[in-house]
């Protein structure tokens, strides 16, 4: 028996989202985002973990610019995907794209944060890339992918980590300084445990990592000052000249739904 959701909540963003939306769409279209998800290497990795079915529909949650979408429809045009944010701007400019290239089998929609606009059983699959620290109440997001997904269907979830050592987790804090929409990236442990608790099954990981720059202001100078060596070490924290440097450890993992 695994925990259940009441279902008839309130729905509408609550404060903390209405105010993380205008930093994601400002955010997202940046050359610091596109640099780090525009990564083939690592989309291709992703796709490579799951099997693709004929004649289902895939959902990018989280979609940002729509890298996995995109690419998705692109190589399967049998399949129907969905791409989803809260970004509104990014949706737009995506579905701008998506009409310009006369694509069929894609769709893009925003929504509120927090429930997912699709019936019961909707999808085969969900991707969600360089995401899931942004979702508020991870619970309910959780029970939502086990709703919307028919059984056998699986959720890759991309997200960098906090290591285990990081007992005061400094990088939510580093994160937090930046107006990004950031809630929490989870310990590797902490997202086996919530997937586990609504019935998912563990499958597939591997590891990967990239390297993003802050402006090196005073609360960042504050926060690094503050901040043990080895914890420093250990996300390669550099400062230089007027930028911070901070490399993260994504967890790229197969959560698989039971049922065939």
């Amino acid at each position: 028996m695994f925990a259940t959701i009441d279902n008839e909540r309130n729905f509408m963003p609550n404060g903390i989202i209405k105010k993380t939306i205008p930093g994601s769409d400002n955010k997202l279209p940046s050359e610091e985002y596109i640099r780090i998800d525009s990564n083939s290497d690592h989309i291709d990795n992703l796709i490579e973990m799951v099997s693709i079915q004929p004649n289902k529909r895939y959902l990018d949650l989280g979609t940002g610019k729509g890298y996995i979408a995109f690419e998705l429809a692109d190589r399967f045009p049998e399949i129907s995907v969905t791409g989803l944010d809260i970004a509104s701007n990014c949706i737009q400019q995506d579905e701008e794209i998506r009409q310009k290239r006369q694509i069929s089998n894609l769709s893009f929609k925003s929504y509120d944060g927090i429930r997912l606009p699709f019936d019961n059983n909707s999808f085969a699959g969900v991707f969600s890339r360089f995401a899931f620290h942004h979702l508020h109440d991870e619970a309910f997001i959780v029970n939502e992918l086990n709703r919307v997904l028919e059984p056998g269907g699986f959720v890759v979830v991309a997200d960098p980590v906090t290591f285990n050592e990081d007992k005061l987790d400094f990088i939510d804090r580093f994160q937090k300084l930046t107006l990004n929409g950031h809630v929490h990236f989870y310990r590797q442990s902490e997202l086996n445990n919530l997937f586990a608790e609504y019935g998912f099954e563990k499958g597939k990981s591997f590891r990967s990592r990239f390297t993003y720059p802050r402006s090196y202001d005073e609360a960042y100078k504050n926060l690094i000052k503050n901040t043990s060596k080895s914890i420093l070490e250990k996300y390669k924290v550099s400062p230089n000249g007027s930028i911070v440097n901070i490399t993260v450890e994504v967890l790229n993992t197969l959560f698989k739904k039971p049922g065939k």
